[in-house]
């Protein structure tokens, strides 16, 4: 199972080294693909999960799933009571454009 602050420290480390963010996206190449192929994840090809991850929990159905969402009462206070703050022109930052 990828844990959250394995991908954090990974899309910082992307920050961190514009190699990186420019291949995103892309198929490693050079110092990436040797990092990729160091990964204790990583074999034959392709990244390997260490723990399946079931779509659903056991014991649930998608009818129940889509039957819940569409028709179960939400709770009042679903939505924030104040506007959530956010960053903008983060996105300009990152991929150097």
């Amino acid at each position: 199972m990828l844990r959250c602050s394995s991908v954090a420290s990974g899309f910082q480390l992307a920050l961190k080294n514009k190699d990186y963010v420019k291949v995103l996206g892309q198929k490693p190449i050079g110092r990436h693909l040797a990092a990729v192929q160091k990964s204790k994840f990583y074999n034959n090809g392709t990244f390997h999960k260490i723990n399946p991850t079931p779509q659903l929990k056991e014991g649930v159905s998608f009818f129940s799933v889509g039957k819940d969402f569409l028709f179960k009462k939400k709770p009042d206070d679903i939505k924030p009571g104040h506007p959530i703050p956010s960053l903008t022109g983060l996105y300009r930052t990152v991929s150097g454009g």
